[in-house]
C-alpha cells in the first residue's frame, strides 16, 4: 500500500509532501487533574479539545492524533498552522480551556495509513516542549 492510497497519504501529495505541524499539550496535566478533580478535569480538556478541533477545521487543518493531554494537527499551509496555533493558545485562556504550549514547525513529512512520519513531525514536538508554561513556540 502507497502513502497516496490513503486518504491521509493523498493529503500530503496535494501540498507535495511538506506541512505545517503544530503539536499542543495541557500545561500542567497531571497537577490540574489532582487540584480539580477527574471529572471536572475531563469536561475541561473535552471543551479544550472541542475549540482546537472547530478552530483547525476553520483553518482546513487535520487532527493527526491524540494522546492524553496532547494533540498533534496538520495544515497544508504555514498560514493556516500559524493562525490556528494563536487562535488555539489565545483561546486556552478562557473561562473553561485550560492552558496549552504549542510548537510549530514546517517540514517535509510522509504518510503511512493515518500517521504522518519523518524528521519533521519529531522536530515539531521537539519546539513545543520548549514551552515551560502556557506558550506559543
Amino acid at each position: 500500500m502507497s502513502a497516496a492510497d490513503s486518504p491521509l497519504g493523498q493529503w500530503v501529495e496535494q501540498c507535495g509532501g511538506h506541512l505545517c505541524l503544530v503539536f499542543a499539550d495541557i500545561v500542567s496535566s497531571t497537577f490540574l487533574l489532582h487540584e480539580i478533580g477527574t471529572a471536572r478535569y475531563a469536561d475541561q480538556r473535552r471543551f479544550t479539545f472541542d475549540r482546537a478541533e472547530w478552530l483547525a477545521r476553520a483553518r482546513k487543518g487535520r487532527l493527526i492524533d491524540t494522546s492524553g493531554d496532547g494533540l498533534f494537527y496538520a495544515f497544508q499551509d504555514a498560514r493556516g498552522g500559524f493562525v490556528f496555533a494563536g487562535e488555539f493558545w489565545a483561546s486556552s485562556t478562557s473561562a473553561f480551556g485550560l492552558p496549552v504550549r504549542i510548537g510549530v514547525h514546517l517540514g517535509a513529512v510522509t504518510a503511512e495509513g493515518n500517521h504522518l512520519l519523518g524528521r519533521s513531525v519529531h522536530y515539531a514536538a521537539r519546539v513545543m516542549q520548549h514551552g515551560l508554561g502556557s506558550e506559543l513556540w
